[in-house]
């Protein structure tokens, strides 16, 4: 239960940042020489971009684990091959 109501809380979370970045950029374009309108912006982009990261270490984490229940290897998906 603890789970659940702390992704609920992300979701919640992650739902807020987009709609006030969204009414960040609607301020900023009508009024551009507001310096802290843009410093907030860059905050709120930059809590968001934590939010994700956070949400794909955990689809990795869980990618990783299906391929290690089936036997096999996952390396080759995310090696990146510099040839």
């Amino acid at each position: 239960m603890y789970s659940k109501s702390k992704a609920k809380a992300r979701k919640n979370e992650e739902i807020d940042l987009q709609n006030k970045a969204n009414e960040l950029r609607l301020k900023a374009e009508r009024n551009t020489s507001d310096k802290s309108i843009l410093n907030e912006l860059f905050a709120t982009n930059l809590r968001f971009e934590k939010l994700l990261q956070y949400k794909t270490k955990g689809a990795i984490l869980r990618s990783k684990a299906r391929w290690f229940e089936h036997g096999e290897r996952n390396t080759k998906y995310f090696i990146v091959h510099s040839s």
